[in-house]
């Protein structure tokens, strides 16, 4: 009986220890819970913050070194780029820059621009005057799609869009087919060398081309077949 009454004493004991035990490891567990959160919480933020990036624009561009683009398809009437944005010289408009700006009616590309991008102005059925540095995507191109007139349009239709066939060489198979705005009317070329093979080729809703006279000496066949005789500046 003695002994009997000593191991329901130990058994009790045990019994004692282990519901000590299994408490302190739930409260460990939830301690360590808390702490992981609050890591997670902590990684949340830091990730969110590294993402958030400050955005250089006026309202009306947004710039990024020395490229310029429309801040959004809201702007309108009479755009004006800029050639210099807090100390950097502006010499590139990237590939669909100004694409489905749709109440843009003036565009004025200054001679610091070295570069336009494919369909930068693609989607601006509104535009009636537009003032380049050059002819197509870069000045001084010619022999290639890049140096037609409607290469900063790009190939996409769009409503209020003409789809023009222009020719760059003599070749059957050198022409390409742009979308161009019928509304468009007035263009003036500040800075070219070459007018190229079939630059303006089939450009008929134009009225009015002026070229700076430096390109009157290196004009190429079919360059104004189809649309106005330029006019020397």
């Amino acid at each position: 009986m003695k002994r009997f009454k000593i191991a329901l004493i130990l058994l009790f004991a045990i019994a004692i220890c282990c519901c000590v035990s299994a408490c302190n490891f739930v409260g460990g567990g939830s301690s360590n819970d808390n702490g992981n959160n609050s890591n997670t919480n902590s990684s949340s933020n830091n990730n969110g913050n590294n993402n958030s990036q400050e955005v250089d624009t006026d309202g009306t561009f947004v710039f990024s070194g020395s490229s310029v683009k429309a801040v959004d398809t809201d702007i309108s009437g009479e755009i004006v780029i800029p050639s210099e944005h807090n100390g950097n010289t502006i010499d590139t408009i990237p590939a669909n820059a100004f694409k489905g700006c749709n109440n843009i009616v003036s565009i004025v590309v200054p001679n610091s621009i070295t570069s336009i991008g494919e369909g930068a102005f693609n989607g601006c059925p509104l535009l009636k005057t537009i003032t380049l540095p050059c002819i197509g995507n870069k000045k001084g191109n010619s022999g290639s799609d890049s140096a037609c007139f409607g290469y900063i349009f790009g190939r996409p239709s769009y409503q209020g869009g003409t789809e023009t066939t222009q020719y760059y060489s003599s070749s059957s198979f050198g022409y390409t087919t742009y979308c161009i705005p019928a509304t468009l009317r007035n263009v003036t070329i500040t800075n070219e060398t070459v007018v190229s093979y079939g630059a303006f080729y089939n450009c008929s809703m134009l009225t009015s081309i002026k070229i700076n006279s430096a390109a009157n000496s290196n004009v190429g066949a079919e360059a104004f077949e189809g649309a106005p005789a330029p006019t020397w500046i």
